[in-house]
């Protein structure tokens, strides 16, 4: 409930007085507005009302190139890549998104909290390195798919931060996915080819001083 109070509550970072948060979305049937009551819901459930964790929560981030600040319907675009990727990187675990853009650089950004309870049988599927017997596909991984049961806490799996950012590269890369909400496929690496060709002509604080 501290996190749905911090995620929906308070004014903004920027002083300018307003709301926080400029969407808010669910996955798996929650609502942002009673989520905190729905997650309690959950644990009572399943007979998990003393889990010492009850929820993980992140922030996907997005520059300007990805998503222009001043386009409000870039904002709706961040709300559905967040609720995409959580829906792929925690299947049977409910959870909300808020997207937020009340930073000092303006920036689009979406907040997300997911049950550590699941509410559902799910699948998760992931590609992991091999062990010494297995073959790895092209990409030198392997895919492993685990057929979880409702009730079912968060996996070490699901919470490994480089699995959860090719399930991000997997959404943007997807284009099937992003052409439904009016985005093309995502490359990442032309986009960070160009960010450093950019930084390579700017000029340094030395220079600066110098002129």
């Amino acid at each position: 409930s501290r996190v749905c109070n911090y995620l929906m509550g308070g004014t903004a970072h920027d002083g300018s007085g307003e709301r926080r948060f400029t969407y808010a979305g669910g996955v798996g049937g929650m609502i942002p507005s009673i989520a905190p009551g729905q997650f309690g819901a959950i644990r009572r459930r399943y007979g998990k009302r003393d889990a010492k964790r009850q929820g993980i929560t992140g922030y996907i981030s997005f520059s300007r190139e990805e998503l222009d600040p001043g386009d409000a319907d870039a904002g709706i675009k961040a709300l559905r890549i967040a609720q995409e990727t959580i829906a792929r990187a925690y299947p049977g675990h409910p959870g909300i998104c808020v997207v937020q853009r009340d930073g000092k650089s303006g920036l689009w950004h979406a907040h997300f909290l997911v049950s550590a309870i699941s509410d559902f049988e799910a699948d998760h599927v992931f590609r992991r390195k091999p062990d010494d017997s297995e073959r790895p596909d092209a990409d030198g991984l392997v895919e492993t798919r685990v057929h979880r049961k409702a009730g079912r806490s968060l996996s070490s799996a699901m919470t490994n931060a480089w699995r959860f950012a090719r399930v991000v590269d997997s959404v943007l890369a997807d284009e099937s996915f992003m052409t439904t909400f009016g985005m093309n496929a995502y490359d990442n690496e032309q986009l960070m080819e160009e960010r450093r060709r950019d930084t390579s002509q700017r000029v340094t604080a030395a220079e600066q001083v110098e002129r």
